[in-house]
């Protein structure tokens, strides 16, 4: 049975990995993946799965772009009920409503559990609160996120080794409101 998956892509379109939407598509096209259609420039994608499973659509897109771009391409697989599920996320409205305050969600590979919990412990405050999920992490940041002491390489010195790729979640409202399950 087919279905469609949401595809989240890690680091493109940052620093020197460059590639254009077409190409991506392209490039998963041509690799045996049907209905791929790409959302913003930044490696949001939208496929049929073919049934297939989702670590196993995993690896066959990461050695897909390895092989077509000639760089490795973390890729993060949820259901779109799953995206759903992280854009209603843990917070309230009321935790959201503010001046600048955005949420952020991490997808990771595993699931979340005291380690992971640990880390993000850490990094807590008055300004950054985490939630959690399966296999997502929930950041709430409240003001500019520029602003956030977390912004500037702390946050990324705090998550390296945890496979992971982020996404504002306006960009995952968006992808919902046009593929979402209805």
């Amino acid at each position: 049975m087919s279905r469609r998956i949401a595809v989240f892509l890690r680091g493109l379109n940052v620093g020197g990995h460059r590639v254009k939407m077409a190409r991506l598509r392209e490039l998963l096209a041509a690799g045996g993946f049907a209905g791929v259609e790409t959302l913003l420039a930044s490696g949001n994608v939208v496929i049929d799965s073919g049934g297939e499973a989702p670590s196993g659509v995993e690896t066959r897109i990461e050695s897909l772009l390895e092989e077509g771009l000639g760089y490795a391409v973390p890729s993060f697989v949820r259901s779109l009920e799953e995206v759903e599920a992280a854009v209603a996320g843990p917070f309230t409205p009321a935790d959201e409503d503010g001046p600048d305050h955005a949420r952020y969600v991490l997808f990771l590979r595993r699931s979340v559990d005291d380690s992971v919990r640990g880390i993000f412990a850490a990094m807590e405050s008055d300004r950054d609160s985490f939630g959690f999920a399966d296999r997502e992490v929930h950041w709430l940041s409240r003001g500019r996120i520029s602003e956030s002491p977390l912004f500037g390489g702390r946050f990324d010195r705090e998550t390296r080794g945890l496979a992971h790729t982020m996404r504002n979640v306006n960009t995952l409202r968006r992808l919902v409101d046009k593929y979402g399950v209805r």
